[in-house]
């Protein structure tokens, strides 16, 4: 059986009542890196988006980090616990040392941290 490993678009974020709702009514959880906010959607499937500040770094970096992103949840969306929006903020922390940190390193901060949110069943 193969596993599906698309990014179609009903896993993405993209609504400013989606956003909206998150923010107001999402709960909060973060690392040393990461800051995620999720929700519960009642789809059965997660949707994932990203934002960053300017300060973040040059435009290259917060593609990186989007990139990184929605790879991570790509391959792995099979583990996610039913159906939440998921928000992922980088931290300032995380800005300083991103040119260096692969893309293993950033899949561990990641995933523990849902894991830390009892979103992730592997």
């Amino acid at each position: 059986m193969k596993k599906d490993e698309s990014f179609p678009r009903k896993h993405r974020l993209r609504l400013k009542r989606d956003f909206s709702r998150l923010r107001s009514i999402g709960k909060s959880i973060s690392n040393d890196c990461l800051v995620l906010v999720y929700i519960d959607n009642d789809l059965g499937y997660c949707r994932v988006a990203t934002t960053i500040k300017k300060n973040f770094g040059k435009a290259f970096l917060r593609n990186r980090f989007k990139r990184f992103v929605r790879e991570i949840f790509r391959k792995n969306k099979m583990y996610f616990d039913g159906g939440y929006d998921l928000l992922i903020i980088p931290r300032k922390k995380l800005a300083d040392t991103f040119k260096e940190i692969r893309f293993h390193e950033f899949e561990r901060y990641f995933i523990d941290l849902l894991e830390k949110a009892e979103i992730w069943n592997k």
